[in-house]
């Protein structure tokens, strides 16, 4: 038996992981270093894939990367990335290259949302969306136990749906990007525009629970622009099971008040629809890069 290796290169960091026997044996997570450019981010990410391999005394594995954006099919670009240095490069080859073997690139959404619907009793038969509130914003789709990539592998790129029309200005190049309002980072950005000084989510939050002006407004922002982004989802694909996931996921009042808001939103009861929070933490990206390494090398 192999051992699955999954790798999820985030904005801050990278985390690699090895399963084997569907069981996590290792994990290791790195600094991405983004700021020093692009040659850096796959100098962290062949890093973090020899430190696994050592572990493992270089045995027989799989190996899944999972990067924010989409691999565009007809150039091998990446676009759509929050890691804005690596948007229009062409990862896939610049990382076999680099380590001199293939590699399965995926979506890092997309691998979420596989690690967490195959922890579902009915994960074979059901619709599943699963969003990532992080840094940046993501999600993918699995209906009945398939992951749902779309013509162009951007089925699940509910972060670049505009709900502003005429809103702030997106990396991709268009206005009004979900990305802008629902990330971490777009509600960091908005709350310096209103004031004129950058603090961090965490603190934001801290300031809506003390009633402060500012930061109350933009958290009662936040979840009216998630809920009105979720009420779009349910509307159009109907799902049994929303899971969210990411950073933002684990801040108490996102999962206590979204129910209530996405229903006003679609003038629908609560138990119509169905959202809670992700069971595997912030590690659900590398263990679903490892679960697609691995499927997609039985599907060849």
């Amino acid at each position: 038996m192999k051992h699955n290796i999954g790798i999820d290169v985030g904005g801050t960091k990278i985390e690699g992981i090895i399963l084997f026997n569907d069981v996590i044996v290792y994990k290791k997570r790195i600094k991405t270093q983004a700021n020093l450019g692009y040659n850096k981010v796959l100098s962290n990410i062949s890093k973090m894939y020899f430190m696994l391999i050592e572990y493992i005394e270089a045995s027989d594995h799989t190996l899944g990367i999972g990067t924010p954006g989409s691999l565009m099919k007809d150039t091998g670009a990446l676009k759509n990335c929050n890691v804005s240095v690596m948007n229009n490069k062409k990862i896939k080859m610049d990382i076999e290259s680099t380590l001199n073997r293939e590699v399965v690139i995926e979506n890092d959404a997309n691998c979420f949302v596989l690690a967490e619907a195959i922890h579902s009793e009915q994960w074979k038969t059901t619709t599943i969306f699963g969003a990532v509130l992080g840094t940046g914003c993501g999600a993918g789709i699995v209906v009945n136990g398939k992951l749902i990539e779309g013509r162009n592998q951007l089925s699940g790129e509910w972060g670049h749906m505009s709900i502003h029309q005429n809103g702030l200005k997106c990396y991709c190049g268009r206005n009004g990007c979900a990305e802008r309002y629902i990330s971490g980072r777009g509600v960091e950005d908005i709350y310096e525009s209103m004031t004129g000084k950058r603090i961090s989510m965490e603190m934001i939050i801290e300031g809506y629970r003390q009633g402060k002006e500012y930061e109350k407004q933009v958290v009662e922002d936040f979840l009216d622009d998630v809920s009105f982004s979720l009420a779009n989802i349910i509307s159009i694909i109907d799902p049994h099971l929303i899971i969210v996931g990411g950073g933002l996921s684990s801040i108490d009042i996102v999962l206590q008040q979204l129910p209530e808001r996405v229903s006003l939103m679609i003038n629908r009861p609560q138990n119509m629809f169905n959202i809670q929070t992700a069971l595997l933490g912030d590690s659900a990206g590398s263990i679903g890069a490892a679960i697609r390494g691995a499927t997609t090398e039985i599907e060849e």
